[in-house]
């Protein structure tokens, strides 16, 4: 019995390295992980040459790190055992005393900030149609005192102002104060980088006042889907209380969404039994997408956006024709000839402040 307990540690230790070793092997890969919202690491081609530089061992690591048995499991317990030991940011993320999640805002670089603010003025000068210009503040800048006590959080609402400076004869829209107004309402997500749907009717509201229409009345929601635990949620390993609730106002009768030749409904509800439950709002991101609204005789929109402006696209309907959409992410073409060639009468610029100060595409419109 005594050599039995001298040999019990090393024989469990392999029988753990084994039989997790065999269960990787027999488990098929996953290629996207719900719980982090993100592309998982696929094994790796093999060749010499990538051996001896390092890249394919580096891959390969990625690989059995994503991969990994019960990863999910083991990554939740990690995050929670640094919550137990007073961690107030997990991953980029700040856990608040609430259970709001809010996304680390690193201070930007200079230079691409000005870069993207002068794109947007250089592009309304080239057109002749006019151009509104809008970026939207994130939590940790409407929201900054519910973050944990001392954590860095540089002047978003500055930094929103020294680009509007730069925005010449783009006409800027000051939703910022639009949201600081109502900073009491639930106009964030507890779990998720975006605004609500609420949130994005306050800027949507902003947005149409500036264009000297007058916003539509926010009716009560026609559906919500409840357990949402977004891109926060993913990044810290954290799934807090009952998640948010997406909220949809305004129904899609009439409207057809063509992305290329395929038609798609403006609220895509295979997402409503999903993880990222914000992707309901035109189903995700495209280079470019039409809206019909068939509301005849309204002018046409171009609008240029990220993914925050989703949300508010619904709203937008009621005041436009079509609404051109473009993701300057993925949409490589020239702008100002599309409004030419498209009879565009109106153009909108929205953004997440963290995307326009880090994005490098919005600096290559034209």
């Amino acid at each position: 019995m005594k050599k039995v307990a001298v040999f019990l540690p090393g024989i469990i230790f392999l029988v753990f390295c084994y039989g997790f070793a065999l269960l990787h092997l027999t488990t098929p890969d996953k290629t996207f992980s719900e719980q982090e919202n993100r592309e998982l690491a696929q094994s790796p081609a093999f060749s010499f040459e990538r051996l001896f530089s390092g890249s394919w061992t580096r891959d390969f690591e990625t690989y059995l790190a994503d991969q990994f048995p019960f990863r999910n499991a083991f990554v939740s317990v990690k995050a929670r055992s640094e919550l137990a030991m007073g961690k107030t940011e997990l991953s980029g993320v700040y856990v608040c005393e609430d259970g709001l999640l809010a996304a680390v805002f690193d201070k930007p670089d200079p230079e691409r900030v000005r870069l993207n603010a002068r794109a947007v003025a250089a592009f309304a000068e080239k057109v002749n149609v006019p151009v509104y210009f809008t970026v939207i503040p994130g939590i940790t800048a409407v929201w900054a005192e519910k973050l944990p006590q001392n954590a860095p959080n540089p002047d978003q609402l500055a930094l929103i102002d020294e680009i509007a400076a730069l925005s010449g004869k783009a006409i800027y829209v000051d939703t910022k104060s639009a949201l600081l107004q109502k900073a009491d309402e639930p106009i964030y997500y507890n779990t998720d980088h975006h605004w609500t749907t609420l949130g994005a009717y306050y800027g949507y509201s902003a947005l149409v006042s500036a264009m000297g229409l007058e916003p539509v009345h926010l009716p009560e929601p026609f559906l919500t889907l409840p357990h949402f635990y977004g891109t926060s949620a993913s990044s810290a390993r954290l799934m807090p209380g009952e998640g948010d609730t997406v909220a949809l106002y305004i129904p899609a009768d009439g409207m057809t969404l063509t992305v290329g030749t395929e038609e798609k409904p403006l609220y895509d509800l295979s997402f409503a039994e999903r993880k990222d439950k914000y992707s309901v709002f035109l189903g995700g991101n495209y280079p470019l997408a039409v809206l019909k609204t068939g509301n005849k005789g309204l002018p046409k929109l171009l609008l240029v956006k990220d993914s925050y402006a989703n949300a508010e696209i619904p709203f937008l309907s009621a005041h436009f024709s079509e609404i051109h959409i473009v993701d300057p992410r993925f949409y490589r073409q020239s702008l100002s000839e599309y409004v030419s060639q498209n009879e565009i009468d109106q153009v909108v610029f929205s953004f997440y402040l963290v995307n326009f100060v880090t994005d490098n595409n919005i600096a290559l419109i034209k």
